[in-house]
């Protein structure tokens, strides 16, 4: 789904929630960047969180179900992002 941006720019989202997501932060003016891609080394895996809040150096995964395998790789990257 395309997403139109506070800036005026386009990108694409996956979800509808997501969607919501971004609005929500437009809306409160909060700076964002969608999904950087992390190695996991751990596991020889990528993940990619879903947003990137600039000024608060923050990740946020968008869920509205997390498989085992989801769960085990957001654990590996909060893991080693410590």
């Amino acid at each position: 789904m395309y997403y139109h941006k506070k800036d005026k720019s386009i990108i694409w989202l996956r979800s509808s929630y997501e969607i919501r997501y971004a609005a929500i932060l437009d809306i409160l003016g909060i700076e964002w960047e969608y999904e950087h891609r992390f190695l996991i080394k751990s596991n020889n895996t990528t993940y990619e969180p879903d947003f990137y809040l600039v000024n608060y150096d923050l990740y946020i995964e968008v869920k509205g179900y997390a498989s085992d395998k989801v769960k085990s790789k957001m654990f590996e990257f909060s893991r080693n992002m410590l």
